[in-house]
């Protein structure tokens, strides 16, 4: 069955009764004496600013020899064309402040809200997910956000990427969180360094030293490559490292994981509420992030050992894998560090970069 199509516009009875008057070279001081109304109320009339009641279309069908039901009619179809208008308005702007508080498409996308045609239970449901009372209100976490560097701040995806995170962490069973233990978990991680399969593993690990550990891949336009936090905001007990698999490679994993390791083992969410990284989060410490590569970069190779094999004018392949045998790490961990540090360029060796995201399927958020 076909709907009558809406229309576009629906004009005043005052444009009818315009055209009537101008048709009889009537001025609507004229009408207003006919009809025995203040030329005021004929003037709100043609404007529609005051409603054409039933003894005003009768006095106006008398006056231009017309049918009443007509003006019924014509101001009937009006009222009703603003009353729906009215509502639309209302609605487009709650949606516009739904959709001011979370990417809606991209989370109905990853299944982390339903799709919802039904406005209010949208905004019932983007609510619950963002743990806020209404959407008037603002997220906890979105008070002290970071600002995305020399693109167009999307504050509103980090916030949403971080709720997905709390919410997965948050159904984790960890022991008991001790910061001053972060250097032995470092030790139980160590050994995992060596074969790519065997970051399969890190999730149990850093539960046992009271860590929750999720993989939840980075939302369009926030460049993010990991964060760490607190399920409770406020005691600091409950640890979150969350990371986002931005580059499939092995010396990425393991440097962004201690990276957040070494952000959690110096305190630096106490100074600053917490952490997001990435290459173009702006509003971070400086200082407390190369205080974070440095320490990282110190546990995955130890100074004494990179430094054997850094100061050479030339660092050969094989010099790669010596230092991998040496400490115990799969190769692309050394070479992702040369790299860094530009003894190496990024386009040489790429096969030792082995991608690991394969084994963390049962960490990754998928939609």
């Amino acid at each position: 069955m076909f709907e009558n199509p809406k229309p576009a516009r629906v004009n005043p009875p005052g444009n009818l009764i315009a055209q009537e008057l101008e048709a009889r070279g009537w001025s609507q001081k004229d009408l207003a004496d006919i009809m025995g109304r203040p030329v005021q109320v004929i003037n709100e009339i043609i404007k529609g600013s005051k409603q054409i009641t039933v003894s005003t279309a009768i006095e106006l069908a008398e006056a231009f020899d017309m049918e009443p039901e007509l003006w019924i009619n014509l101001e009937t179809k009006y009222r009703l064309f603003l009353a729906r208008q009215s509502k639309e308005n209302t609605a487009i702007s709650q949606k516009s402040k739904i959709y001011g508080k979370a990417p809606i498409a991209e989370m109905i996308k990853r299944r982390w809200i339903s799709a919802e045609k039904k406005l209010q239970k949208l905004e019932i449901e983007v609510c619950k997910f963002l743990g806020i009372a209404n959407i008037e209100d603002e997220p906890y976490i979105a008070l002290n956000m970071r600002h995305t560097q020399g693109k167009e701040p999307q504050d509103i995806a980090l916030v949403a990427w971080m709720a997905r995170a709390r919410h997965l962490a948050a159904e984790q069973a960890p022991a008991k969180f001790d910061r001053l233990k972060i250097p032995s978990l470092v030790k139980d991680l160590l050994p995992l360094m060596q074969a790519p399969e065997a970051v399969a593993e890190v999730k149990t690990v850093l539960l046992d030293y009271g860590i929750r550990f999720v993989l939840v891949p980075h939302l369009p336009k926030t460049y993010l490559d990991g964060a760490v936090f607190f399920l409770d905001d406020m005691k600091r007990k409950q640890p979150i490292v969350a990371i986002t698999m931005r580059y499939d490679r092995i010396d990425w994993f393991w440097f962004t994981l201690l990276h957040e390791l070494a952000h959690l083992y110096k305190d630096h969410y106490a100074k600053i509420g917490f952490v997001f990284d990435g290459e173009t989060i702006e509003g971070n410490d400086h200082s407390l992030e190369d205080e974070a590569n440095d320490l990282a970069g110190k546990w995955l190779i130890p100074d004494e050992e990179y430094t054997r094999y850094s100061d050479k004018f030339f660092v050969s392949l094989s010099d790669i894998k010596s230092l991998a045998f040496r400490i115990g790490r799969h190769p692309g961990i050394v070479l992702g560090r040369f790299q860094r540090d530009n003894k190496i360029p990024y386009s040489r060796h790429r096969s030792m970069l082995v991608r690991v995201k394969s084994y963390l399927e049962g960490c990754i958020d998928c939609p």
